[in-house]
């Protein structure tokens, strides 16, 4: 069987035509991005509408730049999401051109793509994203920017929060004064993760949560404090509720123990009642009753001679002596630790994220252009490298919190933030955290020595 191909004769001059650019790119993105970055963008883009290839050297000939100035131009722009590379064995790359509308509204299926079922969910996904832009704008009095219905739909398609409960978090945060997106982000994540897909679900959640603060209340008025609870002291509450099944009579009983304590603490009464759990379980208490005044209280196990042990390890002031080489030694290892612990969540993070891989690229490019350009690049380069360091360490923490991190999550976290587990501060003089490390030094000496 012959068969016929109909085609039109294409005209070869690409300046008789028409290059489109969506207006969210340039009312989010052209605004604020380097003069630059968007004529590569523009040339660019007229380029692959048309399917040239072109050699960056002509390119950079073409806009009066060079080569590196175009790498660190789609440098940028993949950076905020808006194009993607594909990269050749040789080294070279393709770009390809993100649609913005695409990811405000969610990608639309046709019928010759797919099935009839997987067009109709497409459309209720662009339908769920509507109303929660439409929710957002009731809610906070304002237009939704792009990068705010960005972070919207990245949140709703990566982590599944379900609209329903994205939407309870818009009403809720703004019902509280807090109308930022970031900010409803957590929430919503955060009630996904406890478990919430529906309002009635989060409505139950909060109830528990407004319970639980009753109880928080009510074991604090009766200890003696003033201040208001941490998270450390809510888990250590929690465990008295969930983990060994105390109710909140039993738990007074206890506080009252630390009546007439010149210092009250949760921990005294945490140790009161996971001995009196253990023993009734029948498991010896973690303490024994073994203090000079035949008193009951918690303290370290071992009974007498552990005390004695202690006493004879320990200074006038109350800290363990250990030596001034075992002390550096410890802080070394928390220093090792911190960094190590620093380098497996970027590692982890750069393989469920690829696009963090790019940030760390960008980043170590240009701290080598800075460390090889030192005395030799001219003030007016070096302040531009500043400045694109300092916007992609920006970018990354927005990315970072659009995907339910903390923004300082991927900072090196020391035991200590004032000398950065040093034991000596900026000033020279000794930090405050001295006394402490060398009670854990000890025990870390001591620990190593057995092994």
């Amino acid at each position: 069987m012959n068969n016929t191909e109909f085609v039109t004769e294409q005209n070869k001059d690409v300046y008789l035509f028409s290059t489109e650019v969506e207006n969210l790119m340039i009312n989010e993105f052209f605004t604020s991005a380097n003069g630059d970055y968007v004529k590569v963008y523009l040339l660019g883009l007229m380029r692959a509408k048309h399917g040239i290839v072109e050699d960056r050297s002509k390119t950079a000939n073409v806009l009066g730049i060079t080569p590196d100035e175009i790498d660190a131009a789609w440098d940028y722009w993949e950076s905020v999401g808006v194009i993607r590379r594909d990269y050749m064995p040789d080294d070279s790359y393709r770009v390809v051109f993100l649609s913005q509308i695409s990811r405000f509204y969610g990608n639309k299926k046709s019928r010759s793509s797919g099935s009839e079922s997987e067009e109709q969910d497409s459309r209720l996904v662009n339908l769920d994203l509507k109303h929660l832009y439409d929710t957002y704008e009731s809610a906070s009095g304002r237009s939704i920017p792009s990068s705010d219905a960005r972070k919207i739909a990245d949140t709703i398609g990566t982590f599944g929060v379900s609209p329903e409960v994205y939407a309870y978090a818009i009403k809720y945060s703004s019902d509280n004064g807090h109308n930022d997106v970031r900010y409803i982000n957590k929430v919503a994540i955060n009630w996904h993760k406890e478990g919430c897909n529906t309002e009635a679900d989060v409505k139950a959640l909060l109830d528990k949560d407004a319970k639980r603060r009753y109880l928080y209340g009510r074991i604090f008025k009766e200890i003696g404090f003033n201040r208001q609870w941490n998270s450390g002291d809510c888990e250590m509450m929690d465990r008295w509720f969930d983990k060994f099944g105390y109710n909140i009579d039993e738990v007074l009983e206890a506080v009252k123990l630390t009546a007439g304590k010149r210092e009250p603490s949760l921990r005294y009464v945490d140790a009161v009642l996971e001995n009196k759990y253990r023993k009734a379980g029948g498991i010896e208490p973690s303490y024994k009753a073994n203090n000079q005044n035949g008193a009951q209280g918690p303290g370290p196990a071992g009974g007498k001679s552990t005390q004695a042990e202690k006493a004879r390890n320990t200074n006038s002031e109350g800290s363990v002596n250990v030596s001034k080489r075992v002390l550096e030694e410890y802080y070394k290892y928390l220093r090792e630790k911190a960094v190590h612990d620093q380098k497996e969540k970027q590692q982890k993070l750069e393989a469920e994220m690829p696009v963090m891989q790019k940030f760390a690229s960008i980043e170590a490019d240009i701290k080598e252009k800075l460390l090889a350009g030192l005395g030799s690049i001219g003030k007016e380069k070096r302040t531009e490298l500043l400045q694109r360091q300092k916007e992609l360490i920006e970018q990354k923490k927005e990315f970072l919190a659009v995907n339910g991190y903390p923004e300082d999550y991927l900072e090196v976290k020391y035991k200590c933030p004032i000398c950065k587990d040093h034991g000596i501060m900026d000033d020279g003089m000794r930090c405050s955290c001295v006394k402490e490390r060398a009670d854990e030094a000890y025990r870390w000496n001591k620990d190593r020595q057995t092994k």
